[in-house]
């Protein structure tokens, strides 16, 4: 495991190390470091500190650390802040959040830049979300820092897989394959390597090494099938999803998924872990969880152990013990789909065996259905089905009191067993009546029934001189939500007052208060009552607007800066912060910073803008045409055409030099269809600035759910009108320029081959669409212009 370092450690291992000191004197420094490696010794500054991190850290690897286990971390690299951001990155990336995590890897890079375990998390975080080509960039600089690692050589021919360009993927699992000769990994992406470049024989070679001869065999049967659809359509590297088949997570990989465990950096090479899989695949599950069982601690607690752990317990019988491993997989790593499918057999196998019992509720045979859900209860304590089972059959014998007790023990069994939860909706509705009906009433937006039934219920309980009674505190509450959406917000701030003198309902009762204050532009009491609700549950979504808004209005700057700035830090994507700190650049008078940070909360929020008062401040303030035009190409990319015109066209009338707002009207009118206008807006936009800024264009690609971005500016699209509008020559004439400028954007090579392929010059229109290829493996229009290419150069030739 990683040994942390901290300053004073460093520098005072950094001058024994670098000054001429005899070995045996070096040597003791090693022993004693190795030992107290996070103590902080009381030696200061040096003043070649900083050139001499990467010689102390490969002295210390070279000198004592031999144990490939072990890794020095710089102090510089294991800030709190710093480590934070990796720690959190890590669990989004574990739960399928890819795109949280790539910001928050690249934001721990941003502090720390040398950290190899968030250099090699980055790329994976891409691949994932099929960015491949950032990716390949990623991995190149993972390597670069740690040549001698194979995973990212792995990563990037995975990557070039991904891409179509499997001659270079080849290359790339070879090399890896000098350094780590005897990787699962590296033998699967051989194999796979040769399987598309039609060396079947090869790859079987190669995959013979690493499955057992009916898993090959099955493999080899999968891959007649994924054939069918080939170059056309590529089956998935990566999944999109659990029910998604992918390379990685082969049927003959099930359930352990080790491509899966080696992007998230996991590949253990204990033999007794390998030995309990090898005993799993061949179906002799006592003997693998046995094998599980007795390994070393540092091992058993790795996913990959308890993810064969679980599966061996649920093939042995013992359900709930696997059920419990589950659940641990599942808040450890959520998108994990070992523990994901292991979830859903735990819950088919425990269904079939409460078939019986509820075969018999349904037909009301109580008695008989009531002993045999008691036996599932004697027999699985901890499971909640049969608990609330129990609880049913109750409220069918009118027994209510009975019910409760059985719903809430299930409750503190499984609190999201579904049976339970409608069961207790079944037993409010019976025992509280117009309270229920309210709640019902206010789910399904109806707030002028739901304000009718809590007052009938406030109406038969409340008692003037008793204290609010949990039911009443329910009826305050949810009356007060209802007057709310009614816009009554004195009569709600009323009742939400008498919320708030239940100990048990003070989140409801600040939220609530809180809320109606903002809306009667109450702000100090606002944000007296919202930052005791955020307290209790800290960063709820729909509190955050109205609280910082609250702060911004009634604060003073001083003070609301320093709030915002922590608010940005611990909730970086939440867009009313940043709107908070833009606002108070901008009146301290710093207006581009200010409107850097407003273009940011739009980037996070673009509803937030929409709001009455954001909308009052961009009519006040002088940068309004920014944060339209932004607004305008965030529309845009949500094919919100209409609105995307309304804000360009805003933009234009706040500044009728902006380029950028002629390019947004000419790029919009031209998704909607409109040529001409859409010609004509381009054309200007490039009569005043020639060179305004690219564009990334969002299209499907080839591979399944995979997005690509294309970089276009004015020019390409005004390109693409004259080639809808059939105006070849046109098309041809401003393709070739862009080429000069551009050579290496697929857009202008694959708008070169259409040009010239309708111009018939086939041999030059297919040499465009393979460079078009080349740049983009997955735009579909690049291979679609190649294939009517190749067609039409056949046809000639017959």
């Amino acid at each position: 495991m990683p040994i942390v370092i901290d300053r004073e450690t460093y520098i005072k291992i950094s001058s024994e190390l670098l000054m001429p000191t005899p070995f045996y004197q070096k040597k003791f420094y090693l022993v004693l470091i190795s030992l107290t490696a996070t103590m902080a010794f009381n030696f200061s500054g040096c003043t070649w500190f900083k050139n001499s991190m990467e010689t102390t850290r490969e002295s210390l690897q070279r000198t004592f650390f031999k144990s490939p286990r072990v890794e020095i971390i710089p102090w510089e690299i294991s800030t709190p802040a710093s480590k934070r951001d990796l720690d959190f990155a890590a669990r989004r990336f574990h739960s399928g959040q890819y795109q949280v995590a790539e910001y928050y890897l690249k934001k721990s890079l941003l502090v720390s830049p040398d950290n190899i375990t968030a250099l090699k998390l980055l790329p994976w975080a891409q691949f994932y979300q099929k960015k491949y080509r950032e990716a390949l960039i990623g991995f190149e600089n993972a390597r670069s820092r740690s040549p001698q690692d194979p995973q990212p050589l792995v990563g990037m021919g995975w990557a070039y897989i991904s891409m179509r360009s499997f001659e270079s993927a080849l290359e790339k699992f070879q090399k890896a394959q000098t350094l780590a000769p005897n990787s699962f990994q590296v033998k699967k992406g051989l194999g796979f390597s040769h399987l598309f470049l039609h060396q079947g024989g090869r790859a079987q070679e190669i995959f013979s090494e690493i499955y057992l001869n009916h898993e090959w065999v099955r493999l080899m049967s999968q891959w007649e099938q994924w054939k069918e659809n080939f170059p056309e359509k590529l089956i998935e590297v990566a999944p999109s999803s659990a029910e998604v088949p992918s390379l990685f997570t082969l049927d003959i990989e099930s359930p352990r998924y080790p491509s899966m465990l080696y992007a998230m950096g996991i590949e253990e090479n204990h033999e007794g872990l390998n030995r309990g899989w090898r005993l799993f695949r061949k179906e002799l599950y006592q003997r693998a969880l046995d094998a599980f069982e007795s390994l070393p601690q540092e091992f058993a607690e790795s996913l990959d152990a308890k993810n064969g752990q679980a599966w061996s317990l649920l093939n042995t019988g013992k359900i709930f013990q696997a059920w419990t491993l589950f659940k641990e997989i599942q808040t450890e790593a959520p998108g994990f789909i070992g523990g994901v499918v292991g979830i859903r057999q735990v819950q088919s196998r425990l269904k079939k065996k409460a078939a019986f019992a509820k075969y018999y509720f349904d037909l009301h045979k109580l008695r008989i259905s009531e002993d045999k859900f008691t036996d599932l209860v004697r027999g699985y304590p901890a499971w909640a089905y049969p608990v609330s089972m129990l609880g049913w059959i109750q409220l069918e014998r009118g027994n209510e009191s009975k019910a409760a007790e059985f719903f809430f023990a299930a409750m503190a069994l499984d609190s999201n067993e579904p049976a339970t939860l409608d069961g207790m909706k079944r037993l409010k509705k019976s025992l509280l009546g117009n309270l229920f009906k309210g709640e019902a009433a206010l789910q399904s937006q109806d707030y002028k029934t739901a304000s009718y039934y809590f007052w009938e219920y406030i109406e038969a309980n409340h008692q003037p001189s008793e204290k609010v009674t949990s039911g009443l505190a329910k009826a305050y509450y949810g009356l007060g939500l209802s007057q709310l959406e009614k816009h009554q917000y004195e009569s709600a701030l009323e009742n939400f007052n008498k919320v708030l003198t239940h100990p048990a309902f003070q989140f409801e009762g600040a939220k609530g208060s809180g809320l109606a204050n903002y809306y009667l532009n109450q702000f100090d009491n606002a944000a007296k009552n919202l930052i005791t609700a955020d307290a209790l549950h800290p960063g709820l979504k729909d509190l955050a607007l109205p609280l910082n808004w609250s702060i911004l209005m009634s604060w003073n700057r001083a003070a609301a800066l320093e709030f915002f700035q922590q608010r940005a830090e611990n909730y970086p994507l939440q867009a009313s912060a940043f709107m908070g700190l833009g606002w108070i650049h901008y009146k301290n008078g710093q207006p581009d910073l200010g409107v850097e940070y407003l273009l940011t909360s739009i980037s996070l929020d673009p509803e937030m803008v929409f709001t009455e008062d954001f909308k009052n401040m961009l009519e006040r303030e002088r940068f309004g045409w920014q944060i339209h035009n932004h607004l305008g190409w965030v529309h845009y990319q949500r094919q919100n055409y209409q609105e995307s015109l309304n804000r360009f066209t805003a933009a234009l009338e706040k500044n009728q030099r902006s380029s950028e707002a002629l390019k947004g009207l000419g790029y919009t009118h031209y998704k909607i269809g409109n040529l001409t206008e859409a010609k004509i807006f381009l054309m200007q936009c490039i009569a005043r600035n020639p060179d305004t800024r690219p564009f990334k264009e969002r299209v499907p690609g080839i591979e399944p759910d995979a997005e690509i971005e294309l970089l276009t500016n004015a020019h390409t699209l005004l390109a693409q009108i004259y080639l809808d509008e059939k105006n070849y020559e046109k098309a041809l004439g401003l393709y070739s320029k862009e080429s000069i400028r551009h050579p290496d954007w697929p857009v202008v090579q694959a708008g070169l081959g259409w040009s010239l392929l309708n111009l018939n010059r086939l041999d030059e229109s297919q040499e465009a669409f393979q460079r078009a290829v080349r740049q983009q493996p997955l735009n579909p229009n690049s291979h679609k212009g190649l294939r009517e290419a190749k067609f039409l150069i056949a046809l000639k030739n017959m």
